[in-house]
């Protein structure tokens, strides 16, 4: 029983069984996703059923050759459903790109029929109609989306990689300038209650927008 990490620090949960003589390596799944308890009695199972002679290692390998989501949609489905929802704060902004800028095109193709030409396409597309901001977020989604699906082996390779972010992003951060804090401060004397006092707090104590706004 052993928990393997890839050279990217990918980790996941193995058991080493025999089968026979055959050496085998089962895959329980990846870490945290699976506690260690729970991918322990996943291991004790493993065994015990290769000491009756079922071998999980093969019948999942027999699985993975299944055939690939019918369209773009059914994958897309799928991956907000399995991995973006359970796995990440902001996945109703993930799904609202992939069906506004994504979907848009390429729902109802075949998902393995994507290029990488396909997707520079749709990044310059959405680049030149929405700015490099947008596109950027809009590959960086279509980029987790098939590689969730290389990972799961509903496809054998990525059309999302190497292709580049089609423009640098400027930030909106900008530190004000002793100046501008007191024009700032100034305004927030002459708009009153209950925004100029509001505003000032948020300039002496730095503290968060929200927790300044409740107290």
């Amino acid at each position: 029983f052993a928990l393997r990490i890839t050279s990217k620090g990918h980790k996941s949960w193995v058991v080493f069984y025999r089968v026979g003589r055959r050496l085998r390596r089962y895959t329980i799944g990846s870490y945290p996703a699976f506690s260690l308890t729970e991918a322990r009695a996943k291991a004790r199972e493993a065994i015990r059923l290769a000491q009756s002679g079922k071998d999980l290692a093969a019948t999942a390998a027999h699985e993975r050759f299944k055939p690939p989501p019918e369209s773009f949609a059914i994958l897309a489905t799928q991956f907000v459903a399995r991995y973006a929802k359970p796995r990440t704060k902001s996945w109703q902004e993930t799904h609202r790109i992939l069906e506004r800028y994504v979907l848009l095109h390429w729902r109802n193709r075949e998902a393995c029929s994507l290029v990488r030409r396909d997707i520079s396409a749709l990044v310059e597309q959405v680049a030149e109609h929405n700015g490099p901001y947008m596109a950027n977020r809009v590959l960086a989604s279509i980029r987790r989306l098939f590689n969730w699906a290389v990972e799961k082996d509903l496809l054998t390779e990525s059309p999302a990689t190497h292709v580049k972010p089609p423009g640098a992003e400027t930030t909106r951060d900008r530190v004000l300038t002793d100046q501008e804090v007191v024009n700032v401060w100034n305004a927030c004397a002459s708009q009153g209650w209950p925004f100029g006092p509001f505003t000032q707090t948020l300039i002496v104590t730095g503290q968060r927008r929200g927790e300044v706004a409740q107290m």
